[in-house]
């Protein structure tokens, strides 16, 4: 369960530029930082910060997905 604001909640409240947001599909470490980011609190980076990996075993579902459709469909598709 998350407990509070995820970390693209507080980047969302941060005035940036346009210039600096990026668009999804334009580069998978963007994206795969965004996932993180819209799955994760700052606390989840606290407890990953003190080598315990729960808050990623949590996101896993969705971190197959997106390698599943970002990173094989992609290899697959260039074969």
């Amino acid at each position: 369960m998350l407990q509070g604001p995820t970390i693209a909640d507080i980047l969302q409240q941060l005035p940036l530029d346009e210039s600096s947001q990026e668009n999804p599909g334009e580069s998978i470490i963007t994206d795969l930082i965004m996932l993180l980011s819209r799955n994760l609190t700052i606390v989840d980076m606290i407890t990953l910060n003190t080598g315990n990996f729960e808050p990623l075993n949590r996101v896993t579902n969705e971190i197959q997905q997106f390698f599943t459709t970002r990173v094989l469909d992609a290899v697959f598709q260039n074969l």
